[in-house]
């Protein structure tokens, strides 16, 4: 009743069309500026072999790849590591990824353009200070986070054999799928950690479909928050909703990881 005699919100200075476009330009923006290469490489070596791998790690003197065939006395999924002065080449596989990663400076160049022209001529003063205000604030809270995510990056890829990764979450299998889901329904993510945890993960040999079950399981529930829903909703409803979190991500990691 109160919020009725509240007077109408003031209309907006912008028609939706131009708030539409401003936010898919920003969008466009970030995605194309942080383009990277995909893991997926053909070595040729200076015997003639050509190696299909994906990369993991380079240190001073040697590249670290995990085959995607048998080569010699390597089986697939293995991890293989050369010098670099075996290897005459490193090249990607022909893909549209690989196309827009040549042309991606191009795009985000213009889509960053195209943000600052909309700024300046749709925008007022005090909505561009009180948004880069918003944006420091913001940055003062997740950055540290982030750092935090990294540092336990450190311990993932040094601590947890590749073995064990490749053994339960290497493939797009519905056990693997399964175990991700329920990894990530247990484990705790803080804002942002997730990321740089399962990118390691991946260069341990998770498979893409089990990565996205454990992102999508993971920010919907934790150990902690089952506790706290519990106490809200009851064990009955709160193993339900459990159970078709990790149901759901699991086949929706199967799908992922089919299709891509």
């Amino acid at each position: 009743e109160a919020a009725m005699q509240l007077p109408p919100a003031p209309p907006s200075s912008r028609p939706l069309w131009k708030n539409v476009l401003y936010f898919v330009c920003m969008i466009l923006f970030l995605v194309f500026s942080d383009w990277a290469a995909p893991g997926d490489v053909i070595l040729t070596l200076k015997d003639g072999a050509r190696v299909e791998a994906i990369s993991l790690q380079e240190t001073k003197d040697t590249l670290v790849y995990q085959l995607k065939h048998d080569f010699r006395d390597r089986k697939e999924r293995e991890e293989i590591t050369f010098a670099k002065e075996e290897i005459v080449s490193v090249a990607h596989p022909d893909s549209w990824v690989v196309r827009v990663l040549k042309v991606k400076w191009y795009i985000a160049g213009t889509m960053g353009l195209l943000v600052l022209l909309m700024l300046w001529r749709w925008f007022k003063k005090e909505e561009v200070v009180e948004w880069f205000k918003n944006t420091w604030d913001f940055t003062k809270t997740l950055v540290p986070l982030l750092f935090g995510g990294v540092f336990i990056t450190g311990f993932v890829g040094i601590l947890l054999p590749q073995k064990y990764v490749a053994t339960f979450v290497g493939d797009n299998s519905l056990q693997s799928n399964l175990v991700a889901s329920v990894v990530g329904a247990f484990w705790y993510f803080a804002t942002l950690t997730e990321i740089p945890v399962t990118q390691a993960l991946m260069k341990l040999g998770m498979h893409r479909g089990p990565v996205l079950a454990l992102l999508l399981a993971g920010p919907a529930l934790s150990l902690p928050s089952m506790l706290v829903i519990a106490k809200v909703m009851g064990w009955k409803k709160t193993l339900v909703f459990c159970f078709f979190v990790v149901v759901i991500a699991t086949f929706v990691g199967m799908l992922f990881g089919a299709l891509v």
